[in-house]
């Protein structure tokens, strides 16, 4: 079955069921933000039984055991490209018969080819079909109404042709180049069948498996001794020699956006190579290979998915190597044949019995069949504690160009550049943060719901749970942007006071955080002494880090002395000194209530 299944998945997150959304726990940052100069970053984990990083998103149904009228046991199962059509081929007697894919019923019988067939692939029209034939040669299936009747049958490779793989996903039937290869340590480059434009040497090792980008611009060949090579198939040039596996290279996959080469050796070693710089992105092994069926989520091999002949489904995850599920699909004996859909919504295994099963998998999309389906995350950011006063800064929608994650992490920094961002209306860009505003940060989760027609977000969580708090039983937390400590000399060169003067009842900020002023431009650490015009001593306010740890240039003082009192308007001297190297700077401050 090698290479048969490369255009398999195609954006598939495979789970045992749906498990509800509401029933999952609140989304929640995972602790105090990272800050800077005008900005702020975020993080938190994906919610278990919402995200689609485990099971939130996503759907594995058992849609229908059908049985079609075929003679003796499945031997092969291809599925058409809309997945609508199944095309079996008896192991009674080696005829092809085209079904329906909803139903079973029978579409059309397909003439036996004049040896076994070794490998089937269907055509984007839905109008050819390809075989490599045990004798060397191809078949070619014309279902076009005005197409012979009579199998065609052209030489193709020097023993069996176990591989015949058309260059294009394309539904034009009149584009039929395709590539062949086999026993022989040749490929072999077909404009159509019967006109051979091009053989390709492969180094006296037969072809074990071999795939090519969709657009025919790239062909790998794996070979008997653990090499792939890398060919430009119109030209015959070898491009590169990747020499990572040690046995044959029983798979080849590429993603349809061609920035992945998924490699499976019969030692079980599974690589998933990065075609920017063709450096191995993960490497991991995969059990039992015993009749191995095997495809890779498209566009971006982010899964890759392996059946074995037992009817075990196992799915790891392209970007880390982790196990990410593992399920038996069967319970009555050994797969005798299994396909992927080429869309990624359907698997079809072939039964001992000569029946089909048919599994729905896929994304979760709204619609009458899944009504509800995880929508994704948003950040929201308040001058207040108060979700009415809450702005939308981002929508991360699963499934769409915003959903900017890969494995586990979330994370969002403000100010971010993504688009779509904010309300209706909003273009751009909201501003800030701005250095020592207080902000109020939340994210909530949200479902896609499907009723009469329509698709609308419902929020799981209210703006108001979702809000960052340092303590998780109090109140939400202020946050504020602001430059890391002063390291440039002088150190205290450039210290002020904002606002100065200090007019009680005109500071935006007094609302949420009292009467304060900042004593800005500090370094990272200081001591500031405040005198009365007289030389009281009123207060000192030690200054050694933001409140999350950070490094920080600001400190804030309530306009309060020693006990707690609230000074009385006037001019204030301030003394601020630091031990990094003993420099003073002094300065006033006006209050006026």
């Amino acid at each position: 079955m090698t290479g048969t299944l490369r255009k398999g998945i195609a954006g598939v997150l495979l789970i045992a069921g749906w498990v509800p959304i509401a029933a999952a726990q609140a989304v929640v940052f995972d602790g105090p933000p990272e800050i800077g100069d005008r900005r702020v970053e975020w993080s938190w984990e994906p919610v278990a039984g919402r995200d689609p990083y485990f099971q939130g998103n996503t759907i594995l149904e058992r849609v229908a055991d059908l049985s079609p009228p075929i003679p003796g046991p499945i031997r092969m199962v291809r599925a058409n490209p809309l997945a609508t059509a199944l095309y079996l081929v008896a192991g009674a007697d080696d005829r092809i018969y085209r079904i329906d894919a909803a139903s079973g019923s029978l579409l059309e019988t397909l003439p036996a080819p004049p040896a076994a067939l070794l490998d089937l692939e269907v055509h984007g029209s839905d109008q050819i079909l390809l075989g490599g034939l045990a004798d060397g040669r191809v078949a070619i299936w014309d279902r076009r109404p005005d197409a012979p009747e009579e199998i065609r049958v052209e030489e193709a490779q020097n023993g069996a042709c176990r591989h015949a793989r058309f260059f294009l996903l394309s539904n034009d039937p009149d584009e039929q180049r395709f590539v062949t290869g086999g026993d022989e340590d040749s490929i072999r480059v077909w404009t159509r069948p019967g006109r051979l434009a091009r053989a390709i040497a492969t180094a006296g090792q037969p072809a074990v498996s071999l795939d090519l980008t969709d657009g025919g611009t790239l062909l790998a060949v794996g070979g008997t001794a653990g090499g792939i090579r890398l060919y430009e198939p119109t030209l015959g040039t070898i491009l590169r020699r990747l020499d990572l596996h040690t046995s044959p290279v029983v798979q080849l996959l590429f993603s349809t956006d061609q920035r992945r080469l998924v490699s499976l050796d019969a030692q079980g070693k599974l690589v998933v190579w990065g075609t920017a710089a063709w450096q191995p992105l993960i490497e991991t092994t995969v059990e039992n290979l015993d009749g191995l069926f095997f495809a890779i989520r498209q566009p971006d091999a982010q899964l890759v998915y392996t059946l074995d002949r037992e009817g075990l489904l196992q799915i790891v995850d392209g970007q880390d190597a982790r196990l990410y599920r593992s399920r038996d699909l069967v319970e009555e004996g050994p797969l005798s044949a299994a396909a992927f859909s080429v869309t990624g919504r359907g698997i079809f295994l072939g039964l001992p019995t000569g029946a089909v099963r048919v599994y729905r998998t896929g994304f979760c999309i709204p619609s009458i069949e899944d009504p509800i389906c995880f929508g994704g995350y948003k950040i929201w950011r308040s001058t207040t504690p108060f979700e009415e006063d809450a702005a939308l800064l981002r929508v991360f929608g699963f499934g769409d160009s915003t959903w900017a994650f890969h494995g586990p992490e979330r994370r969002f920094v403000d100010p971010d550049s993504m688009i779509p961002r904010g309300a209706p209306g909003v273009i751009g860009p909201l501003p800030g943060p701005h250095n020592g505003m207080p902000y109020y940060y939340s994210v909530t989760a949200f479902e896609r719901r499907y009723l009469n027609g329509a698709v609308f977000d419902v929020h799981l969580d209210p703006i108001q749970d979702g809000f960052y708090r340092s303590d998780p039983d109090g109140l939400p937390t202020p946050v504020r942007a602001h430059e890391p400590g002063r390291s440039q000399m002088p150190l205290l060169g450039g210290v002020t006071v904002v606002p100065n003067p200090y007019e009680a009842g005109k500071v935006p900020w007094d609302r949420e955080l009292g009467e304060h002023v900042e004593f800005r431009n500090l370094p990272a650490r200081a001591s500031i002494r405040i005198y009365t015009m007289a030389g009281d001593h009123l207060r000192t306010l030690e200054h050694g880090g933001g409140d999350f740890g950070e490094s920080t240039d600001s400190r804030s003082w309530d306009l309060k002395n020693a006990q707690g009192e609230r000074v009385a308007s006037g001019v204030y001297i301030y003394r601020v000194t630091t031990p990094l190297n003993n420099e003073s700077t002094s300065g006033y401050c006006i209050v006026v209530r």
